[in-house]
């Protein structure tokens, strides 16, 4: 069952994130501009939260640090998505 919700609360945040990234970059890079993007999101936080959340155990003696890690980012994630300028409506750039 808990697969299940996390699967379906990743599905629900997975769509509109491969909108929104494109939309940021003009339409003549916009696939390098989500293909660098996901590239760097993916090496960075996945390559590394094993390692991280790990050590986070470690230090903290907390075996609940990686629900800590995962809140911290989301947080994170949250403040990024705040900060990104609404593109609704307005004409996209040519090339």
């Amino acid at each position: 069952m808990t697969t299940l919700l996390l699967a379906g609360l990743t599905a629900i945040s997975g769509a509109p994130s491969i909108v929104m990234i494109p939309e940021q970059f003009p339409r003549h890079v916009r696939a390098l501009g989500l293909s660098i993007v996901y590239a760097v999101g993916v090496a960075v936080f996945g390559g590394s939260t094993q390692f991280v959340v790990t050590w986070l155990i470690e230090v903290t003696g907390n075996p609940a640090a990686p629900a800590l890690y995962v809140v911290a980012t989301s947080v994170l994630t949250i403040v990024g998505i705040l900060l990104l300028p609404e593109t609704g409506g307005k004409r996209a750039l040519v090339d």
